[in-house]
Formats: C-alpha cells, sequence, structure tokens
C-alpha cells in the first residue's frame, strides 16, 4: 500500500460488522477482536439486518433457515437465515443431528448477543470495521439508529472498499467518522484454497497496515467477561461427573 494513512483511533471496542469472515480474521491477528462477537463468522447480512439482530439478541437468527450446498464445507452445511440473508458456513456440524445442531446454534449466538450487548452499552467509543461496497450514507443512517440505543460518544467506521486504485477518503457527521479506504483486496473463491489456502484473508498487508492505526483503550475489562464463562464451564464440569 503507497497510501499515507493519516488517522489514529482510540475506540473501547472494536467489532467486525462484515460481510466476509475475513474482516473479523484481520481483527484476530491484530489484536483487536477481544470476545467471540456473533457477527464475526456468519456474512452478507445489510446493515439494517445487522441493526435489528443486535437489538433483538438475534433471538430469531437461523430459525427459518435453508440449505446452501454450495456453500457447505468438509464437516459443516451451508446455512442461510431466510428473513436476513445471513449465511452461516461454520456453525451447522454434518456430524450433529439436524435439529439439535440449530438448538446449539440458537444458543451459542443468543449468548454471544447477550455478551455483545453488555459490553456496547458500558462502551463509549465504539469502532465498526467492514467491507462493505456501500454508500457512506448507509453506515450514518445505522449511526443514527445506533445512538438512539446506545450511549457512545463518538462511533467510528473502516470500512474496506476492493478497487484498484487506492483511495483513502474521512467522512464526519456529528460524533460519526467515516475511514473509507480502497485497495485491490479481491473476493473470495472456493477454489482459491487449492492454491492459496489464506485466499480468504483478503490483502494481509494491507488490511494490518489499516487496523495498526486503531488501539483500544483500558476502559472495559474484558477479562470479566472470560472469568464468568470460565466459571460457568467449571460448574458444569463439575455436574457432569
Amino acid at each position: 500500500m503507497t497510501l499515507d494513512l493519516d488517522f489514529n483511533i482510540e475506540c473501547d471496542c472494536v467489532i467486525s460488522i462484515g460481510p466476509t469472515c475475513r474482516t473479523a480474521e484481520a481483527l484476530v491477528r491484530n489484536k483487536l477482536r477481544m470476545f467471540s462477537s456473533p457477527f464475526d463468522w456468519i456474512g452478507f447480512y445489510s446493515l439494517d439486518s445487522f441493526f435489528n439482530l443486535l437489538i433483538t439478541d438475534g433471538k430469531n437468527l437461523f430459525k427459518d433457515i435453508i440449505r446452501s450446498p454450495k456453500d457447505d464445507r468438509e464437516h459443516t452445511y451451508g446455512i442461510i437465515d431466510v428473513p436476513t440473508n445471513t449465511l452461516s458456513m461454520h456453525d451447522f456440524f454434518k456430524n450433529i443431528p439436524f435439529e439439535v445442531a440449530k438448538k446449539e446454534v440458537s444458543k451459542k449466538m443468543h449468548k454471544r448477543f447477550k455478551r455483545l450487548n453488555r459490553i456496547m452499552k458500558q462502551t463509549k467509543k465504539m469502532c465498526f470495521v467492514s467491507n462493505r461496497d456501500e454508500d457512506k450514507e448507509h453506515f450514518f443512517e445505522l449511526a443514527k439508529k445506533l445512538t438512539e440505543v446506545y450511549n457512545f460518544s463518538d462511533i467510528y467506521f473502516i470500512n474496506i472498499l476492493n478497487r484498484e486504485e487506492e483511495q483513502f477518503n474521512v467522512y464526519k457527521k456529528d460524533n460519526v467518522e467515516l475511514y473509507e479506504i480502497s485497495f485491490s483486496d479481491p473476493e473470495f473463491v472456493s477454489d482459491d484454497l487449492i492454491n492459496n489456502p489464506d485466499s480468504w484473508k483478503g490483502n494481509i498487508k494491507c488490511w494490518d497496515n489499516v487496523l495498526k492505526h486503531v488501539k483500544l483503550t483500558n476502559r472495559i475489562n474484558y477479562n470479566k467477561y472470560f472469568v464468568l464463562n470460565f466459571g460457568l464451564f467449571k460448574i458444569t464440569c463439575k455436574r457432569n461427573l
């Protein structure tokens, strides 16, 4: 990347808002993913669906579903949530009876939505990362709806666009900042995995060059969520012994 990215973001929380898995993977590589968000490994939901799922704790996600065989993986089924067009390729395991898997996925997602909402309600400076080919006004519309639910002082969007020509644009409105960054970031094709197992991660060098400008504050104690979860895990184990 030859762009001079003249920006720095300090935020309390960063999450991926898709629509592909490479956004979450980029957060992992750059040590910005502090917990499992329900949006990490699902894809192709709209920004409207993102908001509606968020405020309802995803209670109806993957209840009305159809199979998507072209998105099957070795150990999992490709599943589409009909109302939101959300795709799962990593949750519905083939070695589990389908109705059982459906209940387990629903339970897991609901738990992750509840945790995400608890964290976001503590957050003042919120950052969302995506690679969406959408007009900037859609992000500002989402920010307006989020402001009605959460007590954010600042909202940051980082949106990556797949373009041959590199560009860096910044748009600001009230307490919202949108960083729109373009570079060559080819869409993932399943057949690419044969020759390049990391192809789904996109342009790793450019993604990392962008996210090095994002730093987390110490405002949120993420450790307490892991302590709570570990404590519950230990209790469950003891009951099963």
